[in-house]
Order: C-alpha cells, then sequence, then structure tokens
C-alpha cells in the first residue's frame, strides 16, 4: 500500500493540493471510482490512520478534511467535457 510522503504542512492537520491530490489517487486506486460517500469516508478515514497526527484529528475537522476530499473525488471521476 502506498503511503503519504513525509512533507512538513504549514499547520497540523493540513492538506496541501498535492497531498490531496494523492489521497484521492489512492483511494481511486484502491477501490476504484464507484464509491458512496459513506464508503469514501471509511476509505479515507483508514489512510488517516497511516498519517502522523491523524489519528487525533478533531471531529470538526476530520468532517471538514472528508468533505474537502469527496468534492475532489468526484470531480477526479467525472469524465473530463
Amino acid at each position: 500500500m502506498r503511503r503519504m510522503n513525509g512533507r512538513t504542512t504549514p499547520h497540523l492537520y493540513g492538506l496541501g493540493r498535492d497531498q490531496i491530490r494523492q489521497l484521492i489517487q489512492i483511494a481511486r486506486d484502491e477501490s476504484g471510482d464507484g464509491l458512496t460517500r459513506a464508503h469514501f469516508e471509511e476509505r479515507v478515514l483508514a489512510l488517516f490512520e497511516d498519517i502522523a497526527g491523524f489519528d487525533t484529528l478533531p471531529q470538526k475537522r476530520c468532517q471538514r478534511l472528508l468533505s474537502i476530499l469527496w468534492q475532489s473525488y468526484e470531480s477526479a471521476r467525472r469524465p473530463p467535457k
């Protein structure tokens, strides 16, 4: 399984654009493009367990990151126009 690289982020629990793209790509590679939001969130939460510090992510911040990641996932799985 691929892991996030060791790049630092500007603040605790932050994800840069490259890290967001990498998480989305991992989710797509491992689970495909047909995930429901609930299944997607389960998959991402499992990935968070592998990122140092994200196992203590506050609920509100976690929900915000899941929302951002879901939007990115939906955009990535849509065919280009």
